[in-house]
């Protein structure tokens, strides 16, 4: 994850410097509120390890530490959770899912795939 926020970072402050305004795209989950909630029946140790393994396989929260110091970047596309997740405004940065899901999983609430993907797809306004 260090070598990710170094060329992250170096790039958001190029985008910067050349008063661009950035869209940042990545698979992985960029803040700590869009992960999986913890459940509740995970009350054991052993369970509790399997759960944060898993999280942080999903993201990390230094992602989102890192894009929202930078006041040019407004808006955050990720996936990698499946299912459809509401967008999260945090500061001056809005994080959307944009994962379509996985249909052998049941996870469509559409009919087929196109329509899936029309339901998330997001419009975004840039000043």
């Amino acid at each position: 994850m260090n070598l990710v926020i170094t060329q992250v970072q170096e790039q958001l402050t190029v985008a910067k410097t050349a008063g661009k305004q950035v869209i940042f795209l990545t698979h992985f989950v960029p803040h700590r509120d869009l992960l999986w909630a913890r459940p509740a029946h995970f009350s054991k140790p052993r369970y509790e390890r399997v759960y944060e393994m898993v999280n942080a396989f999903l993201g990390s929260q230094r992602l989102a530490d890192l894009l929202e110091t930078y006041p040019n970047v407004y808006y955050t596309f990720y996936g990698h959770v499946h299912g459809r997740h509401p967008a999260l405004t945090h500061g001056q940065l809005t994080y959307f899912n944009q994962a379509v899901g996985v249909r052998r999983r049941h996870e469509w609430q559409a009919a087929d795939f196109e329509n899936q993907w029309l339901a998330s797809l997001q419009e975004i306004k840039i000043n």
